[in-house]
């Protein structure tokens, strides 16, 4: 790791294992930035740079790094400007899979706000400020532990506890996660996913790998590949994690191509698709123990292979799919996310509907119209009687809705949704079929209510 003497502004190298105590930097670029090898021309004065150098704005960002450094006793700073050797493609793949670990391995994290003006730490002058915007400041904020922000003159406005929650009102993160950065991975795929939804990168690469560390990734960066880069993050998310909220993404403007097919593949095509998703949670209720469907998930050469929960619907191409994930709100308490696929008849393949509603359930589906059903294990002697399948967990539980009424005649743990209109006999809606095994071992059979 290379570091910044706050004493003498050299530059010197380290191993893991020597290095010494340092302070870290996060602020925006801008015009005046100085480079790894204008710094090295800095140290040696080369034809007179140093007087040249020094009047940057990015050099004097990296003297009061320095000086406020020294003034708490710290020997050394990094700062991703000149300390990164841009030119060198291994060392800058090397350090942005590393930044995430160098700035939670700091001491201290300085903020510099920039466009901060003084006396500006009121909630509605820190939301105008550009830092944060940015797609690469936002691992700067979740990792370390301590941070002080400064304003454009340099004087301390707050630390990240004190700011905590004007911040957490800026960016969506929980507070929790701001003030305690080790609770970071109780956050799910998704929500993680919104706090990046609205920044923006410079490259388009960077969507992707300015994340890699939020999701503790390390991946090769292809620059030239495009979205490429966040599709590939996804896949390298799934290697690691059984996390299926990295479904619960929605169609917004940006990602809505009308040019597109019918269908697309279930990961999403940008961080702003998760903009939805801030208050997205796994399940944690009793039936959790029993949703093993689904519990693992892989990227094969044919697509994504996994299984999941289906809802039929009236049309033969559409299905939703119920994932294992909710939104932590009163009102969902009792429901999981679910998502519209799209297939084609009598197929085991399945791609993302480009439908734009993403549907919790329990839900009034006004066009699914089907008969009683339920399910029983494979061959298995059906019983006589009203109720009489197989006791079954199910997830979730189905919660009343205005206009409909739970039964529970049919069968105690599969509960089908009636419609109570009095001008009309009880219609089955829809019904989520068991979650207790995989849907290999059940087979869907109809059923009279009565």
């Amino acid at each position: 790791m290379r570091l910044i003497n706050t004493s003498t502004l050299q530059l010197e190298d380290f191993f893991d294992s020597d290095l010494p105590k340092y302070a870290i930097l996060s602020h925006t670029w801008g015009p005046e930035e100085v480079t790894f090898q204008e710094w090295l021309l800095w140290q040696e004065d080369h034809l007179g740079s140093r007087k040249r150098t020094n009047s940057k704005r990015g050099f004097q960002k990296i003297a009061n790094t320095c000086r406020i450094a020294r003034q708490e006793g710290i020997s050394h700073v990094w700062v991703d400007t000149n300390c990164i050797d841009k030119k060198s493609s291994a060392e800058l793949s090397k350090a942005i899979n590393s930044m995430f670990a160098w700035y939670r391995g700091a001491s201290i994290c300085y903020v510099y706000l920039e466009d901060l003006e003084p006396g500006g730490a009121a909630r509605a002058d820190l939301r105008q400020c550009r830092w944060f915007t940015r797609g690469w400041t936002l691992q700067e904020l979740l990792a370390p532990a301590d941070m002080t922000f400064y304003d454009g003159t340099w004087e301390p406005i707050g630390t990240k506890e004190t700011l905590a929650y004007p911040i957490a009102s800026i960016t969506g993160i929980d507070v929790d996660v701001l003030i305690y950065p080790q609770t970071l991975s109780s956050a799910c795929v998704a929500k993680r996913m919104s706090w990046a939804s609205s920044r923006q990168t410079t490259r388009t690469e960077d969507t992707a790998y300015c994340l890699l560390g939020i999701f503790q990734i390390h991946m090769p960066l292809l620059y030239g590949e495009g979205h490429e880069a966040f599709r590939r993050l996804q896949e390298e998310i799934m290697k690691v994690s059984t996390d299926q909220s990295l479904f619960a993404w929605d169609w917004t403007e940006k990602t809505m191509d009308p040019r597109r097919d019918l269908w697309v593949t279930l990961l999403a095509p940008h961080p702003s698709a998760f903009s939805g998703c801030g208050q997205v949670v796994k399940c944690r209720t009793a039936a959790d123990d029993n949703w093993s469907v689904g519990k693992e998930f892989t990227m094969t050469n044919l697509g994504l292979s996994m299984t999941l929960p289906l809802i039929k619907t009236a049309s033969s191409t559409t299905v939703y799919a119920a994932i294992n994930c909710r939104h932590d709100i009163k009102e969902h308490d009792d429901t999981v996310i679910c998502i519209p696929l799209w297939t084609t008849s009598f197929t085991s393949t399945f791609g993302r509907h480009r439908s734009r509603p993403q549907a919790n359930l329990p839900i009034p589906l006004a066009n699914v119209s089907m008969p009683a059903r339920y399910a029983a294990r494979r061959q298995q002697q059906q019983q006589s009687g009203r109720g009489s399948a197989a006791s079954v967990s199910y997830f979730p539980r189905f919660s009343e809705l205005p206009g409909f009424k739970m039964s529970r005649s049919f069968h105690k743990q599969v509960l089908p949704v009636y419609d109570t209109k009095p001008d009309k006999p009880p219609e089955l809606l829809f019904q989520l079929f068991s979650s207790n095994d995989a849907l290999e071992s059940w087979q869907i059979k109809s059923t009279a209510l009565m």
